[in-house]
């Protein structure tokens, strides 16, 4: 399965359309980041150079149906850089990447795109004061309804261009070595720079999140206790903000060395009621239990009642020395574009076949995530599994949407230069108000081989099935596609 997502890269050249607003802040953000950088050269420092250099070729680069699939062979030239910066007062990192790619049939197609991905952690008084900065730019899917490409080179594809920035000061403190003190604030911007079709603007989005809390963590066999204070907005672009608010207290009661009984009750925004006032209108409740079954092993269960109704969490992890393994369930309300802080722009996991399948747009909703995933690591093999059900329910529209993942990754190493990896993935997809679902089927194949201490080749197949089943409620029937693909590239670099 091929590593390379749709969320792999952004045309900074498009960004220079962003309002003002977004242009003052990233430039602020980039200030702040140089006048850091340029303060801690005494602190350690590395920066990696790659370049990339590959040629693919797809038997449909539009994504259309068999009948109207167009082949097309693409060179792809990828400059870029790895910088990590460490020390006693800033540690910082920056992954960037300028991406070229031209068209064998269609150069009216060649494009430039730049990705970024960058943080850095400022402490401005040991022990008391920091500043969190983020940077991001990347792209995403528009309007899942439309073919979703797996890789970034094709023409007309479902994409946006967003980039976000963020700044969290906090002031951290410990009472007595037991007390934990937290106190934050979050600001942000995320822009998109392009519209859906007919020309409906997707919604720019300002979030600021505070947060107070104090932990007294629980060690084995004594009590522990944790107490928040939290406040959640969103506003996007031309409407009144959400907001959400959530004040609990939570007990931790030890039964023996290794088990700990859960108690937790707090007020929160029942936004059932109102999306915009923020009050602490719903009073809520909480109850489990926490075991660290063995040194390599725990489980958390909660069950309670929120102000959506009955409310259940559970996480489990296995670490093991050939086997690890977690299970997760979590609900919580939630707005798309906060989502995208949390979802990395460069990634090395190639069992992630797609991003979020929802449209972009400012509804608030319930997630209800449940994630399951096992890796089985021997001296020569890697085998991974993944699990997702996914289901949102809009609180401020009607329907839902739900989103079911499996996907299996195999990795073998053949010698200490040479590596073969493989994949498939199944997804089902269901719309909110659509009589639509789609299902999806992925497989890749393909292997590395290191020519020297910095060069690197790769070969991989990709093969790409997207069945529709139904149609769009009001429009035309929608239609799927298959796509085969072959890349060869050539990697200098670490």
């Amino acid at each position: 399965m091929d590593s390379r997502e749709n969320v792999n890269s952004c045309c900074l050249e498009r960004a220079r359309r962003f309002r003002p607003s977004a242009q003052r802040g990233a430039c602020v953000l980039a200030a702040v980041l140089l006048w850091a950088l340029s303060g801690a050269a005494q602190a350690g420092s590395k920066f990696t150079p790659r370049v990339t250099a590959e040629g693919t070729y797809t038997d449909n680069i539009r994504l259309d149906a068999a009948a109207e699939a167009q082949s097309e062979t693409v060179l792809h030239l990828a400059p870029g850089f790895a910088f990590v910066q460490t020390g006693p007062r800033l540690n910082a990192t920056v992954n960037y990447e300028l991406s070229g790619y031209f068209y064998n049939n269609s150069s009216d197609s060649n494009e430039t795109v730049n990705t970024l991905d960058a943080a850095a952690t400022g402490t401005l008084v040991p022990d008391l004061f920091y500043l969190d900065l983020l940077g991001r730019a990347g792209r995403t899917v528009v309007d899942p309804l439309e073919p979703i490409a797996t890789g970034d080179y094709y023409t007309g594809a479902n994409f946006t261009d967003v980039a976000l920035w963020r700044a969290t000061p906090r002031l951290v403190h410990e009472f007595g070595g037991d007390v934990k003190a937290l106190l934050q604030y979050d600001y942000g911007t995320i822009y998109y720079t392009k519209d859906l079709a007919g020309g409906a603007q997707l919604p720019n989005l300002t979030t600021r999140n505070a947060l107070f809390s104090l932990d007294h963590t629980a060690k084995p066999g004594a009590f522990g206790w944790t107490a928040k204070v939290e406040r959640q907005e969103a506003q996007y672009q031309g409407l009144q903000s959400a907001i959400y608010s959530d004040a609990e207290a939570t007990a931790e009661l030890p039964l023996g060395q290794r088990f700990w009984f859960l108690a937790m009750a707090g007020s929160e925004s029942d936004l059932d009621k109102s999306i915009t006032d923020g009050k602490f209108d719903s009073f809520y409740w909480e109850g489990g239990f926490r075991w660290i079954v063995t040194p390599n092993q725990q489980l958390r269960i909660t069950a309670g009642r929120r102000f959506y109704g009955d409310s259940f969490n559970g996480e489990y992890s296995l670490n093991g020395r050939h086997i690890k393994a977690g299970l997760a369930y979590t609900e919580a309300p939630a707005a798309q574009g906060i989502e995208l802080y949390v979802n990395q722009i460069f990634h090395d996991d190639p069992a992630q076949p797609l991003p979020g399948y929802t449209p972009q747009g400012q509804q608030i909703y319930l997630r209800k995530s449940a994630t399951g995933w096992a890796t089985l690591a021997g001296a020569r093999n890697d085998l991974t599994l993944q699990v997702l059900d996914d289901r949102r329910d809009y609180i401020t529209a009607l329907g839902s949407e739900h989103t079911q993942r499996a996907t299996l990754g195999w990795r073998y190493r053949l010698g200490p230069r040479t590596e073969v990896h493989a994949g498939v993935g199944l997804i089902r997809l269901g719309y909110r108000e659509q009589d639509r679902r789609d299902d999806l089927f992925n497989v890749g194949l393909g292997f590395t081989r290191r020519l020297g201490r910095f060069l690197k080749l790769s070969a991989d197949y990709r093969y790409w099935k997207r069945d529709v089943n139904g149609a769009l409620i009001g429009g035309p029937v929608a239609v799927g596609f298959t796509e085969n693909a072959f890349t060869l590239g050539l990697r200098y670099g670490r």
